[in-house]
Parts: C-alpha cells; structure tokens; sequence
C-alpha cells in the first residue's frame, strides 16, 4: 500500500504521518488488491481534519474524521475506513446465492431423498 501524505494549513510532521501509517497499515490488511491512498491533514477552526481516499479497481472508498487532537481524528478514520472495508469483504466473501449453494439443495430434499419443489412452471 502507496500512501500519500498532504498538509493544508499545518506544518509537515514525521510522527504523525509515521502514526498513521501505522494505523492504516492495520486497517488495510483486508483489502483484497494493492491500491493507492491519499492522506489529507488540515486544520478548520480549532479542528484537526483528516480525511483518507483508497483507490482500488473494485471501489472507491473515502473516510473524513475532526477532532481537537490529530491523533483521535486519525483513530476515527482508520475504524471508519475499517468498517467500510469490512462490510465489502463479507460482501465479496457471501456473493452467492444461497439457493444454489450445496447444503442449502440437501436441506430440500425430503427423507426419501425427493426434491422438493417450491415453484411451478407457468403453463
């Protein structure tokens, strides 16, 4: 994972791009492809803003947190960022129909091993 750091109206830091590339390196185990992310550090008001972008072939995924500490607003992205991963590979890992699936033909069959038929055809 490529990641890219960029600071709007906040001086350069090593720690914090070091912290969140630790942290994100944790949260992007579960992608399933190498892509390429984006990091953005600014500040809005008393706010840290830090809003990630991932760029993958399958999707695009963003996740944006504000916090009065940079490190709780990186916190916030990468569970967010997590999340968003997570509910894609169950996704990716259960895309079949559970219909066709084998266990799912054995529970249809009756005790004399008879299929049984849920719909008929119209005549």
């Amino acid at each position: 994972m490529k990641l890219s750091f960029f600071f709007k109206h906040l001086d350069h830091s090593k720690s914090v791009e070091s912290y969140t590339q630790e942290k994100l390196s944790k949260t992007l185990f579960y992608l399933l492809k190498e892509s390429d992310g984006k990091v953005c550090f600014s500040k809005k008001n008393q706010d840290f803003m830090v809003s990630v972008t991932l760029a993958t072939k399958q999707r695009y995924f963003k996740a944006e947190s504000g916090h009065f500490d940079i490190y709780s607003a990186v916190d916030d992205v990468a569970e967010k960022l997590e999340r968003q991963l997570l509910k894609v590979r169950q996704i990716n890992k259960h895309h079949k129909k559970v219909s066709l699936t084998k266990s799912a033909r054995l529970e249809a069959l009756n005790p004399r091993f008879e299929l049984k038929v849920k719909y008929r055809k119209a005549a």
